[in-house]
């Protein structure tokens, strides 16, 4: 991965949502023009005389030419914000400083639905933005874009690179925009759209297996500049897989993923600087944090319209199974099945994705200290969790012991044998999804074949994030039964029910 793509990415997202909350002078908002100017004065460098272009297509961030999946879901406000100044793509001269980008960010906070590119341009030229031009958007087709209109020439076509559809990057899209739309809220006013999480939550259990699988491989790729959006995303399609493997009614899998989607919304009261602070907190500091289950609690509750699973998870997520944790819970606040699962949700998510101040664990990493951890879940809740997760969560990309390569669809009959959808076969040949075969690993037909290791979570021809690797001592094996916990066959009730309090 370019890093220096990264920056600006990560940057310029962080610029338009921070904006949208404080004003234009706001210490983190200047700190983010900074930093995206930097990070294109070093694009620039590697680009050649040229401008730097940076857009959208299908529903996926473009640079150079080539879809970039890995950064699309952190690139979300980004590529709203171009289709809303009806363009393809941001063209920025080296020149570009961080006064200009301030305005963009500005222009950004006060886009109300979609403004003809003539007009944003004009307002670009009214505001003294003089280095960035607006490309026009891409004709789609097939898996390549190209120029709309004769100006457009110089615009990089859109070569899509992944196998995923435009319908699930837009939902994984919807779901982001649902839970930063409610941090903005409460973070200006201390509102928050129930309804409008409940309509995602939805959508989202309507999702066949197969779907879900492809939503969780967006939610591999790192984003810790706004992880407080893409953890509560992330935990909702956690919770949302494991209730459907226990068969749950759809009625009460949608309340509890919407409880999910709004269950850290109380972090949206906490100073950014205490969020993203890289090294560790200090004893203020950590007072401040603790607070935001129970002002998210409150938030939900002042709305009138969020239903008791949502604000008792919201109150109760951090609280353990032993009743220590956080915060001290008003007695009227009870703890239900689905505060404790959205809790091994969150600790299962927090671990194993990046944060400013960590690197991801592996997930039998995870499960380890999960497990250790006596008195901290409830087994009924940790038990069905390893059922429906598994040592290699849906949408993890994997090895076989044969030599081929494919996404894992759902957990299986036991949790190191998953099913897996090939996408390469041992003789090295692709499969695109129409040609996929599902292989369930925990079927006699597969029994020699086991998973050797996960793949990074990328398709973009970048340095490996996210997962990785087997347990210890066991590279050219496969990554069974997690084998520092000592579970026979992985058996989520041994893993579980002699480790916890009941």
């Amino acid at each position: 991965m370019n890093p220096a793509l990264r920056q600006f990415v990560n940057s310029f997202t962080v610029g338009l949502s921070l904006r949208a909350i404080y004003f234009v002078d706001h210490p983190s908002v200047l700190e983010a023009a900074r930093g995206a100017a930097a990070a294109l004065a070093e694009l620039a460098a590697r680009s050649g005389p040229g401008p730097v272009s940076i857009g959208q297509a299908r529903e996926r961030l473009v640079y150079e030419g080539r879809t970039v999946l890995a950064l699309t879901p952190i690139a979300r406000r980004l590529i709203e914000f171009l289709k809303g100044l009806d363009a393809g793509a941001f063209r920025f001269a080296r020149e570009t400083t961080a006064e200009e980008l301030l305005e963009l960010f500005s222009i950004g906070a006060e886009l109300r639905g979609r403004c003809d590119r003539g007009a944003a341009r004009a307002q670009f030229l009214a505001r003294g933005i003089t280095h960035v031009e607006l490309a026009p958007p891409f004709i789609q087709g097939g898996g390549t874009g190209a120029p709309a209109d004769p100006q457009s020439a110089a615009a990089p076509v859109a070569l899509v690179t992944d196998d995923l559809s435009e319908s699930d990057v837009k939902a994984y899209h919807s779901l982001m925009a649902v839970v930063d739309s409610n941090h903005v809220q409460a973070a200006r006013a201390g509102g928050v759209d129930v309804a409008a999480a409940r309509a995602q939550a939805e959508q989202l259990v309507e999702k066949d297996l197969l779907r879900l699988h492809d939503l969780m491989r967006l939610a591999h790729y790192p984003d810790f500049d706004v992880y407080t959006v893409g953890h509560s995303v992330r935990v909702a399609l956690l919770a949302t897989l494991v209730t459907e493997s226990v068969g749950l009614a759809k009625e009460r899998m949608v309340e509890l993923a919407a409880a999910a989607l709004l269950h850290d919304v109380g972090k949206a009261q906490v100073p950014q600087q205490i969020l993203f602070k890289p090294g560790a907190l200090d004893a203020d500091e950590r007072r401040a944090i603790e607070e935001h289950p129970r002002l998210g609690g409150e938030i939900l509750i002042a709305s009138g319209e969020a239903n008791p699973w949502s604000v008792c998870a919201a109150f109760g997520h951090h609280v353990r199974h032993d009743e220590r944790g956080y915060p001290r819970l008003p007695p009227w606040v009870k703890s239900t099945s689905a505060t404790r699962l959205i809790h091994v949700c969150d600790v299962f998510e927090a671990l194993t994705a990046v944060r400013p101040y960590k690197p991801a664990l592996a997930p039998w990493q995870a499960y380890e200290l999960m497990v250790r951890d006596h008195g901290a879940f409830d087994p009924a809740a940790l038990r069905a969790f390893v059922t429906g997760i598994g040592l290699h969560p849906p949408g993890s990309n994997v090895v076989l012991s044969d030599g081929s390569e494919g996404v894992v669809v759902r957990a299986g009959a036991r949790c190191d044998r998953p099913v897996v959808q090939i996408r390469r076969r041992a003789d090295g040949v692709a499969l695109d999804v129409s040609s996929a075969e599902s292989w369930n690993l925990s079927d006699r037909e597969h029994e020699g074949v086991h998973v050797v290791r996960l793949l990074p979570s990328t398709s973009d021809d970048e340095e490996g994030v996210g997962w990785s690797g087997a347990p210890p001592g066991r590279r050219d094996a496969p990554a069974t039964a997690v084998a520092p916990i000592a579970v026979d066959s992985c058996d989520p009730t041994a893993a579980v029910a002699p480790r916890a309090k009941t």
